[in-house]
């Protein structure tokens, strides 16, 4: 093996001993756009993203002296000042998504994607880039067809990392109903938390909807603090209650992300061995020596060193490598 391997070597030491790596360039505005691949168009924008974390450590970061009421579906949150809050997970989709990071100026492998879940006709993915990134967004599929297509993102060299994600938006709403359910007065209730603004709601002949609960219909008030201490009060008097609000429907605006990291790949260039940011003869050398034992590789380098791909590192790898160090092939993969 080692007579192979010093042949192919010494066949490369003819070339160029600084080959400067290539990318390919993005697509510009003026030329034709891939098929599959769109711009992201967000009205609201990301204000800020939350990594590794869920709904309520993002509701915790407001700190304790909040006023917090939550169905585990939506959450009504009122700060000291009265300013008030109604956050959800469901963007405008109401689904999750992912979102692929690619090497730069290299697109999805959208035509291999949809050829593998797709008709070969109609695009059964579209990926959505982010601008001024090489981020690229696409809907959760159903279970399987997501899966293999993270699958093969995963084995494409030029995928850096894939998240699923999703979205806590900050809704508009309004205050709609408060429904209690213990025994109290109603009159005497409205009177003990005027800063609520509310109003007994009656069914037919005055009578409640609801047998053994009192609704209360929140009539206009002003964001105060007498209002977030109306409501601290009644969360703290031990009487049971449902607030249900209003909310505006599509509207709000993404206030977080939060991050579930499905793959992560080290930063590497397929064939750049070395991790030095260029192709050359050196590469050759370590990847020859990394097969007959004499070097050991970083995690990097050996995902660099696996030139065709087949999650191996063999002799195949070292031939290709010569092969495009001699300008017999244009590209490595």
């Amino acid at each position: 093996m080692k007579d192979i391997i010093i042949g192919i070597i010494t066949g490369a030491l003819v070339v160029s001993s600084c080959i400067p790596v290539c990318l390919v360039s993005a697509e510009t505005a003026d030329q034709t756009i891939t098929p599959g691949i769109e711009d992201w168009r967000n009205p609201s924008g990301v204000i800020r993203q939350i990594e590794g974390v869920d709904f309520n450590d993002f509701i915790k970061s407001f700190g304790e002296d909040v006023y917090i009421y939550s169905d585990s579906k939506n959450v009504v949150l009122v700060e000291p000042d009265g300013k008030k809050h109604h956050f959800s997970t469901t963007n405008v989709w109401n689904r999750k998504y992912s979102v692929v990071k690619m090497r730069a100026g290299v697109e999805p492998p959208v035509k291999e994607i949809n050829d593998l879940i797709g008709d070969g006709e109609h695009l059964a993915v579209t990926f959505y880039r982010y601008p001024d990134t090489d981020e690229y967004r696409f809907l959760d599929l159903n279970e399987e067809e997501h899966e293999k297509v993270i699958e093969l993102l995963k084995n494409y060299s030029d995928v850096i990392s894939i998240e699923n994600r999703s979205e806590i938006t900050e809704d508009v709403f309004r205050f709609e109903q408060l429904i209690v359910s213990d025994d109290i007065d109603p009159e005497q209730f409205i009177k003990d938390y005027p800063e609520l603004d509310l109003s007994l709601e009656t069914g037919e002949n005055g009578v409640q909807a609801k047998s053994g609960e009192k609704y209360f219909k929140f009539n206009e008030y002003a964001a105060s603090h007498e209002l977030y201490d109306a409501l601290v009060r009644l969360d703290k008097s031990g009487i049971e209650y449902e607030i249900w609000p209003l909310k505006a429907l599509s509207s709000g605006s993404v206030c977080a992300e939060m991050v579930d990291v499905l793959y992560s790949a080290d930063e590497y260039i397929v064939g750049d061995v070395n991790s030095d940011s260029t192709i050359d003869v050196t590469d050759l050398t370590d990847l020859s020596l990394a097969l007959i034992g004499d070097k050991e590789l970083t995690a990097a380098g050996q995902k660099a060193a696996d030139i065709d791909g087949d999650g191996a590192v063999t002799l195949a790898d070292l031939a290709r490598l010569q092969q495009y160090l001699s300008k017999k092939i244009d590209s490595l993969r």
